[in-house]
């Protein structure tokens, strides 16, 4: 699939405004006014400035520093200069609210309506930061200031001691400590741990309060009498957020871990004491599993203890931590979480590498640990590889490689053969023979031997070639080993697998070895890679014994990343090749070049990789065209999952056979007939990408203008596959188990190659043998009665560039099955008559002209467009007639009321208004005329110019802005008809000389304008008297119906076209309405559009008192109680009683609706008789309708209308 570029490309140069705009937003967003004190501070803030604040945040620091310092985008540290002025007004200002005085405690923390407290605003812009870049960077912007210990604490506690309070009753609802406020008072608590002096010199002596929920009889604590009272406070406040689900939890551990580390901890015992707690904890918890957050947290807390404590003073705890960890099995998935067995790896981790370093430590005298925690500790972690969780193998290759840094260089060895051997369980080596360009084996050429994974476990593999990454970046790997694991790398880069329902396993496997390659040329120097041979990596696509290991990562690398189906694994790809080349100058050719073009961003879209990107790698070397060539040839390329893919790896195939050297037709077919016997990919699926690569590559052929003889030979011999019986049945064209819809058309699109390579002056490829073009035909017919439109589409194409080929009597035997396949079809609505109307569209133009068939293939169409009940048939009869008319016919007489009729077509369906496609597709067939300018000697072409303007002014967009082309396009034919019509009007070109003259100004493009400006454009067509009902049956369609946009829009147009019309064209603009709406009557689509408009004009009240005694507004009127005249349409009802309103304000009429509305008091609807009496109110001003209810049936309100009537009147 595509992956488009980042979103820091579109906001980069917006970055350095949003940067400022969050320097003027932090006084604001802290303090109330200019000044910025003490007494100005904020309580609370709102939450949408609270979120604005976080997107800024979010937003534009990163893209800031990327816009300046891109060449240093790996370097996230050189944001620290701009924090330093972000983070630490923060942290005073929370500072200052986060402990109020005891009066002040309500206020601060009572619940207000859409208001945040200002500590909770604070913290959560401070997470947002410490996101972006790391908390433990973020700490250091922060005060350090050691009496902020007791505060912070203090503010912990009370918070929590209030919401206790207020939930017994005793105080009103306050708000509890979020964990954004959790989490950033327990990251700064862990900072501030870090002062070097005893905690017994900080804290008070004063007895703490009762932490909600915290376990004193738990406490290791309790075990140190000695212990500080603010470090007894600290330890209650770490395990009370040790069993966490959120991001305290790692808070609490970080302060925990530094608590216990600190010196004077460590002689009071704390250290041992927590570790005593935490293995008691986790093993009441035996029952149940370690799967709670609290034993993950227990967890992490030992590891990160053993890790940063110096190893002689952990050194007695090291062995009990490991064997009570074991006796735990938590690395069985069934008995814990994810989460707990990457825990349980980080304890082993540091539980080895410790004892590993201890043992190292000549003062040390204590028992080898190394020797019991050691094998132990490798063996689970070579098991843990394969664990079904990512976490989980992640954490264990990077243990892994983290031991083996610290083992010495013969157990490194041997940890690295296991990792080697491992790779190779399971994996099989098929044998193929070598085929030539047609098919055919070469029985010369030997074998071809390639992998087969289908057997190999992909997390194993995963697990392992990462393990090998890792332990390539710390070079924790002797140089001897190199060319084994270059093996397992490039065949890790190529790891593919299908799962039983077909879709692609093993993008984690190659995301892995593109970090393996990526550390391998970061941390071995050019001297060390050199001296590996490149005959003994195998498995690569360059076996030339003379080529460099490093030109082969290369190669290798640019396959990937121009043809791999996933953007994170092109990128990784990229990366790496950038970093191969760089750090390795002149060992790759074309390097420099090879880099600017496999551009990190270039290869983002897998459209552009494949068809752009390759091709410009392939044009830096003959090394490159052959290996990526032969990469398209795999399921990166024409054996992929998705279709789009392979249509677009089969282009790509064509665009590389055009340079390559003389004989690369003749390679290119051979490598594609060698791909479709390999054991990757589906049969079905790459079968289709086969034939069509085979077709581009006979497009490229035959667009050549250097073609062999070889070539020629070889592509002509590409006719035999629908010869062979084995390689096409019926079966695969129509049994769905069998996907026809993919054979369907890389059949159909090879065959139409092949049948245009082989007709007319530049015939190149006809076929040896005849009958094939006869079966070919045969599948082509199967083809059409599939239902696939772009099938259909390839099938007609094909049918009509193999016509050519074949003899008269076969062309019109063909002729006659189709058409008469095509009426029964048609009247049977089938929707195999689609495709062979499409097929007889295209044929029709390859016919001799004066023959009977052309008349007949037109009278099939005409017949269809006209009687065919089926809409999806007239659509596909319509574009029929378009590519018909296109080719070399004209319209005439008989054409042009059915192309009327399917320009107001407005069928409706379950897919709604479907017949929009059709006139669509009428818009484009009268379209196609233009280039043969047949449409001006059209007789009665005036029927179709209303319909055409009629679509301009409809609501739906695309066949608005179709109309509107149609209609320019009109307006360019240079003869009379085409002048006559439009001389009235000088805005509009009737000629060309006039039209070129005019360009700027009087013909914008549709893109280019707004929707307003578009209807005041296409209001000044209302000069054109011909024109004028048409274009009103398009415009109140826009007016009434249309979108938001689309009816704001129109609206204000007419609005705006009315006010400045004369009063003499006002009035000629009353009488043209009239006269649509007279027209409109008989078309029930478009009665309540027309009554919706002319309620909005009324109700504009533009209508000068003059124009209201000149005008007949008693004709309008009439023709609106005609409108609504016995009818149950409410909507149309509803639109009438919109119009009475606004002609009841017209003296001359105001009487005779005023006797209509009285007449509504008695419809039968409730709904109608209650806004008639809304309306007769606002035109009488009579009290008496507004007392009664007119949801009673009519009986009982028939004497007080009465009334009514005879009072108004």
């Amino acid at each position: 699939m595509d992956t488009f570029d980042d979103k820091d490309l579109v906001l980069q140069r917006a970055s350095a405004d949003l940067l400022a705009e969050l320097h003027h937003c932090i006084p604001r967003f802290l303090f109330r006014g200019p000044a910025s004190t003490a007494e100005t501070q904020r309580r609370d803030i709102s939450y949408a400035a609270t979120l604005h604040l976080i997107r800024l945040v979010a937003i534009a620091l990163p893209l800031d520093l990327s816009s300046q310092l891109e060449p240093f985008q790996g370097w996230p540290q050189l944001l620290d200069p701009y924090l330093a002025n972000l983070v630490s007004p923060f942290g005073d200002a929370f500072l200052a609210v986060v402990l109020p005085k005891q009066d002040e405690r309500h206020n601060q923390v009572r619940a207000r309506d859409k208001k945040l407290p200002l500590s909770q605003a604070i913290c959560k812009v401070l997470y947002t930061f410490s996101k972006i870049r790391g908390p433990n960077v973020i700490c250091r912007f922060l005060s350090n200031e050691p009496k902020h210990v007791n505060h912070l604490i203090e503010a912990f506690e009370l918070r929590s001691k209030w919401v206790t309070e207020s939930l017994d009753g005793t105080l009103p609802r306050c708000h509890p400590l979020t964990w954004e406020e959790k989490y950033i008072i327990l990251l700064w608590l862990s900072h501030l741990l870090l002062a070097p002096f005893d905690l017994s010199m900080i804290g008070s002596g004063a007895t703490s309060t009762m932490l909600v929920g915290a376990r004193v009889d738990m406490e290791p604590s309790s075990l140190l009498p000695d212990l500080p009272e603010i470090a007894r406070r600290i330890v209650r406040l770490a395990i009370d957020h040790l069993s966490s689900a959120s991001k305290e939890r790692d808070a609490a551990v970080s302060m925990l871990v530094r608590l216990a580390n600190r010196p004077d901890m460590q002689r009071l015992g704390l250290h041992h004491a927590l570790v005593r707690w935490s293995i008691t904890r986790l093993q009441g918890r035996t029952g149940s599993g370690v799967a709670s957050y609290e034993s993950i947290g227990l967890l992490s807390f030992l590891a990160r203890l053993i890790k940063s404590a110096d190893v002689a003073n952990i050194a007695t705890d090291i062995l009990y931590i490991f064997s009570s960890v074991t006796k735990l099995n938590a690395l069985q998935p069934e008995k814990s979480s994810a989460l707990a067995r990457k825990a349980v790896i980080k304890v082993y981790r540091a539980a080895s590498v410790a004892s590993i370093r201890l043992e190292r430590n000549k003062d040390y005298q204590g028992i080898d640990i190394s020797r019991y925690v050691l094998e132990e500790v490798i063996d689970n972690l070579l098991t843990a590889l394969a664990d079904n969780d990512t976490p989980v193998r992640q954490a264990s290759s990077k243990a892994l490689s983290l031991i083996t840094l610290e083992l010495h260089s013969a157990m490194a060895s041997e940890i690295s053969e296991v990792i080697i051997n491992g790779l190779d369980e399971n994996l099989l080596w098929d044998n193929f023979p070598k085929l030539l360009s047609d098919g055919s084996h070469d029985a010369g050429a030997g074998t071809v031997k390639q992998p087969n994974m289908a057997a190999v476990n992909p997390l194993k593999w995963q697990g392992l070639v990462l393990t090998l990454s890792h332990l390539l970046f710390r070079r924790s790997l002797p140089m001897s080993q190199l060319p084994a694991i270059l093996k397992c790398l490039i065949l890790a880069l190529s790891f593919e697998q299908r799962s039983s329902l077909g879709a692609p396993v093993g993008s984690n496997v190659r995301d892995a070895a593109c970090f393996g390659i990526w550390a391998l040329a970061r941390r071995y120097s050019t001297e060390e890679l050199s001296g590996v041979e490149a005959t003994e990596v195998l498995n690569s696509r360059t076996r030339d014994g003379k080529t460099s290991i490093l030109q082969i990562l290369a190669v290798e690398l640019v396959v990937t990343a121009v043809a791999d189906p996933s953007g994170n694994i092109r990128r990784g790809a990229s990366a790496a090749l950038q970093e191969v080349i760089g750090r390795h100058p002149n060992t790759v050719a074309e390097g420099i070049s090879l880099v600017q073009v496999v551009d990190y961003r270039a290869v983002a879209m897998r459209s552009r990789s494949l068809l752009e990107v390759s091709v410009k790698a392939a044009r830096l070397g003959p090394i490159y065209w052959r290996a990526i060539l032969k990469g398209l040839m795999t399921w990166r390329g024409i054996g992929a999952t998705d279709i789009e893919s392979r249509r677009l790896a089969a282009e790509a195939v064509g665009l590389l056979s055009k340079f390559g050297g003389a004989a690369r037709f003749s390679e290119a077919t051979g490598e594609l007939w060698q791909s479709l016997f390999a054991p990757d990919g589906s049969n079905v699926a790459k079968r289709q990408g086969f034939m069509l690569a085979m077709a581009s590559l006979v497009q490229a052929l035959r667009h050549s203008d250097h073609k062999s003889k070889s070539d020629i030979d070889v592509m002509q011999r590409q006719w035999h596959i629908f010869s062979e019986t084995f390689f096409f049945s019926d079966k695969d064209f129509t049994s769905i188990r069998l996907r026809p819809d993919l054979t369907a058309e890389g059949a159909c699109r090879l065959i139409d190659e092949l049948a245009r390579a082989s007709s007319g002056v530049t015939a190149v490829l006809k076929p040896a043998d005849p009958l094939v073009l006869t079966a070919c035909l045969r599948l082509l017919d199967l083809s059409l009665d599939r239902k696939e439109i772009i099938v259909q589409e390839h099938a007609a194409l094909a049918i009509k560039a193999l016509l050519t080929l074949l003899a008269n009597e076969t062309q019109s035997s063909w002729l006659h099955e189709t058409l008469s396949k095509c009426r029964t079809q048609c009247e049977a609505n089938v929707f195999g008559c689609l495709g062979r109307l499409y097929a007889l569209g295209h044929v029709h133009s390859s016919m001799t002209k004066g023959l009977r068939g052309r008349d007949d293939i037109l009278e099939a169409i005409m017949f269809t467009m006209e009687h065919a009940k089926d809409i999806d048939a007239r659509i596909a009869a319509t574009k029929s007639l378009a590519s018909l008319i296109s080719a070399d016919d004209k319209l005439n007489s008989r054409m042009a009321p059915t192309i009327q009729t399917a320009l107001q077509d407005y069928t409706t369906d379950q897919r709604g208004d479907i017949g929009s496609v059709l006139r669509l597709e009428a818009l484009r067939t009268v379209e196609s005329t233009y280039p043969n300018e047949s449409f001006s000697v059209l007789e009665g072409h005036e029927l179709i110019l209303g319909a055409i303007s009629t679509l301009a002014g409809e609501k739906l967009d695309k066949v608005r802005h179709q109309a509107w082309r149609c209609l320019r396009r009109f307006w360019e034919i240079d003869d009379e008809p085409g002048r006559a019509l439009f001389a009235e009007h000088s805005s509009f070109p009737t000629s060309r000389a006039s039209r070129t003259a005019g360009q700027g100004t009087g013909h914008p493009e549709l893109d280019q304008i707004t929707p307003r400006n578009y209807f005041s454009l296409f209001l000044s067509l209302f000069y054109f008297k011909p024109l004028i009902v048409h274009l009103w049956n398009g415009l109140v369609t826009s007016i009434s119906g249309g979108s938001e946009s689309v009816l704001v829009a129109s609206r204000s147009a007419l609005r705006d076209y009315v006010e400045a019309l004369a009063p003499t064209r006002l009035l000629l603009f009353a009488q043209y309405f009239e006269d649509f709406l007279r027209s409109s009557l008989g078309i029930e689509r478009l009665v309540v559009p027309a009554l919706e408009t002319l309620a909005f004009l009324l109700d504009m009240n533009i209508f000068s008192e003059a124009m209201d005694k000149s005008f007949k507004w008693r004709t309008l009127l009439v023709l609106v109680q005609r409108a609504h005249f016995k009818t149950t349409n409410v909507a149309k009802l509803h639109a009438a009683l919109e119009v009475y309103a606004g002609l009841g304000q017209m003296e001359s009429a105001k009487n005779e609706v005023i006797q209509k509305l009285g007449g509504l008091l008695l419809h039968p609807f409730p709904n109608i008789r209650s806004c008639s009496a809304e309306v007769l109110f606002t035109l009488t001003q009579n009290e008496s309708l507004v007392f009664v209810d007119w949801t009673k049936p009519t009986k009982e309100t028939k004497t007080l209308v009465r009334m009514i009537r005879q009072s108004t009147l």
